[in-house]
């Protein structure tokens, strides 16, 4: 059974995904899906959120400006319309 998580390391630190007890960057999302629904490790089982905490973490991390290692070069990531272009369009 899933462990609670501890009030200190809920979903882990804002730079990375990998479980703080076991490394894994796996998940397992609840089946059915619902709000309240727990998100767990998927290597070692313990728990890491409701389904809503853990896609407004996921969100959060990709809005955030892009952090680039020092020594290399920064190239902007390209939007998405820039990506998809007309494909979307119907």
């Amino acid at each position: 059974m899933p462990r609670p998580a501890s009030s200190t390391s809920s979903v882990g630190a804002a730079s990375e995904f990998s479980c703080k007890d076991c490394g894994s960057p796996s998940v397992v999302v609840p089946a059915p899906l619902s709000a309240r629904g727990a998100v767990s490790c998927g290597g070692c089982g313990r728990y890491l959120a409701t389904w809503t905490q853990f896609c407004r973490r996921v969100n959060r991390l990709l809005s955030a400006p892009a952090r680039v290692p020092a020594g290399l070069p920064h190239r902007p990531v390209p939007s998405r319309e820039a990506l998809v272009g007309d494909l979307g369009a119907p």
